[in-house]
């Protein structure tokens, strides 16, 4: 008899099962909310990424048309390098106090 009394009855057995099965499923349940969060921090980021991207090649567009624009103003100077050499355009610059050098264009917007 003392080894019947000493063995688990099956109803302890059962108790522990369910408490463990239930420990089981506490822990699924987290893994599931975790695997959730996951995903909606992957889209997050998914989406940040596409923003960037079109960021960055915004950015490459724009830099590709200054790079237009300045090589066409650098050939339109290049062409007229000749008037600012003559004496009228050097004699009016002169009175307006401006310098070659200091004429500047502003890109297109």
């Amino acid at each position: 008899m003392d080894s019947e009394a000493s063995r688990p009855s099956r109803v302890s057995c059962l108790y522990v099962a369910c408490v463990r099965t239930r420990r089981i499923e506490d822990r699924l349940l987290d893994l599931d909310v975790l695997q959730d969060s996951i995903q909606r921090v992957e889209g997050d980021l998914g989406h940040h990424l596409e923003k960037r991207d079109e960021e960055i090649n915004g950015i490459a567009k724009n830099f590709a048309g200054l790079q237009e624009w300045k090589s066409r103003v650098s050939a339109v100077s290049y062409e007229a390098r000749h008037l600012f050499e003559s004496e009228p355009v050097r004699e009016l610059m002169d009175n307006l106090g401006s310098r070659h050098n200091a004429l500047t264009a502003e890109p297109p917007r």
